[in-house]
């Protein structure tokens, strides 16, 4: 957000009017997931808080039994119980923003690919593809079988799909590559705006396809950047998505009147235009109640923003990348309009359809596989429209430029091919059914029911019999409540995986710097400085949120890269002058001196005035305070709480302030953090460096190196796999030890609570993983008789 420019207010709150969506899920899951897509993982099942062979099963005693027959009549025993945390009952197969979503996907989808326990693609799927993991070789069945040829001279993958014969979608309808080619298609239309996007796949064509013009893949960054800085651009970027943006943003304003959970803001503001001007006015003097004609403050509103897209990104959405395809589509519009190019694409020259169940998919890299192992294969009959559907034709089941409405559609009454079919949600209840036609068999339990649960009443929802599965958080409290609870009988059986996820505390170099040159040694030894004293606290920290089940790490785990680089040091272990901070024989107090020590040698070599150790001035264009955020629910309830805290009362003996505001909101984060002016702060990533690290992408790091631009492209594409992990390394070698930018602090973990009660718990997958949990094989699930 720009200098002068207030914050969004209530703006980040429209968001949720596309679809009603609660704000923590979407924007939770914008802030936590990189598409559709996740790396590798493994994991180690509990029934305690610690660790225990992969076949440990727990016990149901007599005094269970005794204890599960006095349960109400009502629980029965064909009913299967699911808690889901987030969950908003607006699912579609194309946009996956929260675990209900995620859910439903599993449950009632079939997806191109399945993920093996390591997060794979199983490529074998009609033939029970076998993969080792753990020491073992694990059996997969799918619903495709996908083949791949990279063709070096040119740099391209031939992706070949062969969908399994006689599956078919729940109502009796078969799936088909029409089906397949109808996914495909919302996915990469202009006006797709889910999460699966697959415009970053490399499909050839695409972008042609989507920006309409029979040169888009031929026209480069640097071309795109030099004309958005054309007046003629500008123009069209302010005509053809500002003021319609704006016009559409009123509408979604006039909707929240007569709207309970918006009074705080339609009854402080009786006017519609008023609240729009409250909303997404960017200048502090406008008084909007002077302007009699709504038309007028739209158009006043709409020439504050002129052309700058990004601005309005973050004022509506907290993503200031949010109409960046937009205005992409309108700059390559205007070169290829310019250029005397065809501005009418049909069809994407990727995507074959090779016959009845198969289709063929070109893209450039080696990577189309895990972009695609995640889509669910969306019913065309259900979702589209057949009589806008002719492969021949180039007709795909909708009209071009209309996939939001697709998005729309039949939103929260899913139909898939999956293990269990959607039948009704009343009453907050989700109520699903097993799939008889489910090409893997039909599931042993007859019906699932979801309702909402939270991560804090997780093992009291198990515990007391409301549900029979739940996700809890993985901190140690609610490692002990299971405990507690397991004492007099087993109730609780806890499955825990690692992911590829992983937390870190992020420092903005666009904000912390001197003299407003973030990429200066000055400006990196401020940052070092900084991390140093965080870093020497975060094993406490994560020990004092997860207890024995924390894992700390060095450097970013990615996806299909989950071996951290072994030739970098640990960030933040060495001082000014490259020597070990620490050593072995040094007590707590030791410890703590030395790191006191290294940090005010970081901040003498920033420019800091250091006397009788501590800092009495800061350098010109240097700073003495600085804020920190992290959504720890108002309590401190996060893995990098004391990290953070711990770290901000070390720098306050040596004169640098750090304010560490703990917020109960999570989508306040991502909101500070689309600013662009948020110094420190604590997140979570999967595994998209475009997104995390990219100029060209949120950049919420504030770093612009055109080399660090060209090793993430390695990094992603690259079909070399040790060329790749090179380059990760190097990325994150760049963003950590380099610019000083991220502090790495903890692997994260996906947990399930099951209860022993009801489920017959030797029927769960072994081995689960945060890719391959219990609902990958729901239809072999069993209740206890």
């Amino acid at each position: 957000m720009q200098n002068g420019v207030k914050n969004s207010k209530g703006g980040v709150i429209l968001k949720l009017l596309k679809y009603k969506k609660t704000i923590s899920a979407a924007l939770l899951a914008a802030f936590l997931l990189s598409g559709c897509n996740s790396g590798t993982a493994e994991t180690t099942p509990v029934t305690t808080t610690t660790a225990a062979p992969e076949t440990t099963v727990p016990v149901t005693t007599a005094a269970a039994i005794a204890d599960e027959e006095e349960r109400p009549a009502e629980e029965k025993p064909g009913k299967l119980t699911v808690a889901l945390n987030e969950s908003n009952y607006l699912y579609t197969p194309f946009d996956v923003t929260n675990s209900f979503d995620s859910f439903m996907n599993t449950i009632t989808g079939v997806s191109i690919m399945e993920k093996d326990r390591s997060g794979k693609p199983v490529l074998k799927g009609t033939g029970s593809d076998r993969t080792e993991y753990g020491g073992r070789y694990y059996t997969y069945s799918g619903a495709a079988d996908v083949t791949t040829e990279y063709d070096e001279e040119i740099g391209t993958t031939l992706c070949n799909i062969k969908l399994r014969e006689g599956i078919k979608f729940s109502d009796g309808e078969s799936l088909t590559a029409d089906d397949l080619i109808f996914t495909l298609y919302v996915l990469l239309d202009p006006a797709y705006n889910g999460s699966c996007d697959l415009s970053g796949a490399g499909i050839v064509g695409a972008a042609n396809y989507r920006l309409d013009s029979s040169i888009a893949e031929e026209i480069s960054a640097e071309e795109i950047e030099e004309a958005l800085e054309t007046e003629e651009v500008k123009a069209l970027i302010h005509e053809k998505i500002i003021v319609p943006t704006i016009n559409k943003l009123y509408e979604n304003v006039i909707s929240l009147y007569g709207d309970s959970s918006y009074e705080v803001y339609t009854e402080a503001y009786p006017n519609p235009k008023d609240l729009m001007a409250y909303f997404y006015s960017i200048d502090s003097s406008y008084d909007s109640t002077l302007v009699y004609s709504p038309e007028r403050v739209l158009a006043d509103i709409a020439e504050m923003y002129g052309s700058n897209y990004r601005l309005l990104g973050s004022m509506y959405s907290g993503d200031a990348d949010y109409y960046r395809n937009m205005a992409e589509s309108v700059v390559v519009g205007y070169i290829t309009s310019s250029k005397g190019a065809s501005g009418n694409v049909t069809s994407i020259s990727g995507i074959v359809k090779t016959g009845p169940l198969s289709v063929s998919i070109t893209s450039k890299g080696s990577d189309i596989a895990d972009h695609l192992a995640d889509i669910v294969i969306a019913p065309l009959h259900y979702y589209g429209d057949e009589s806008l559907y002719s492969y021949g034709d180039c007709k795909y089941g909708f009209e071009k430029g209309t996939a939001d409405k697709i998005l729309e559609k039949n939103a929260g009454l899913p139909l898939g091919a999956g293990a269990y079919s959607f039948e009704k949600s009343e009453n907050g209840t989700v109520y699903l059914s097993a799939n008889e036609l489910y090409y893997k068999g039909k599931p042993e339990i007859p019906e699932i029911c979801v309702i909402n649960g939270t991560e804090s009443d997780a093992e009291e929802a198990v515990s007391e019999g409301r549900a029979d599965i739940s996700y809890p958080s993985g901190s140690k409290e609610s490692l002990s409540e299971i405990e507690a609870a397991n004492q007099a009988i087993e109730k609780i059986y806890l499955g825990a995986g690692k992911t590829d996820g992983y937390g870190y505390i992020g420092i903005n170099a666009a904000a912390v710097n001197i003299g407003g040159e973030p990429l200066s040694e000055q400006s990196i030894m401020l940052r070092k400085g900084i991390a140093t004293a965080i870093a020497f606290f975060k094993e406490n920290s994560v020990a004092d949120y997860y207890g024995e089940s924390g894992e700390t790490v060095s450097y970013p785990v990615c996806r299909n890269y989950s071996a951290a680089p072994t030739d970098l040091p640990e960030p933040y272990s060495l001082d000014v002058n490259g020597e070990p901070i620490l050593t072995e024989e040094m007590n707590v107090s030791e410890r703590y001196s030395a790191v006191k020590a290294a940090c005010l040698g970081y901040f003498e070599a920033a420019g800091y005035t250091v006397e009788d150790g501590k800092i009495t001035a800061a350098p010109e264009g240097g700073k003495l305070e600085f804020t920190a955020i992290v959504a720890g629910g108002g309590k401190g309830s996060h893995p990098s709480f004391t990290a953070l805290n711990d770290g901000a009362s070390l720098l306050s003996v040596l004169g640098i302030k750090i304010t560490v505001k703990d917020t109960a909101d999570i989508s306040r984060i991502w909101e500070v953090l689309s600013s662009g002016t948020q110094e420190i702060w604590a997140g979570a990533w999967d595994d998209n460096l475009s997104t995390m690290y990219s100029e060209t992408g949120a950049n919420y790091y504030g770093i612009k190196d055109s080399n660090l631009e060209k090793l993430i492209q390695t990094a992603e594409s690259s079909a070399d796999p040790e060329e790749a992990k090179q380059a990760y390394s190097e990325v994150f070698n760049t963003v950590v030890n380099r610019y000083a930018a991220e502090i790495p602090v903890y692997r994260k973990v996906s947990r399930t609570l099951f209860s022993t009660l009801r489920i017959d718990v030797s029927t769960l997958p072994e081995s689960m993983t945060g890719y391959y949990g219990w609902a990958e094989e729901a239809e072999k699930l069993k209740l206890r008789k």
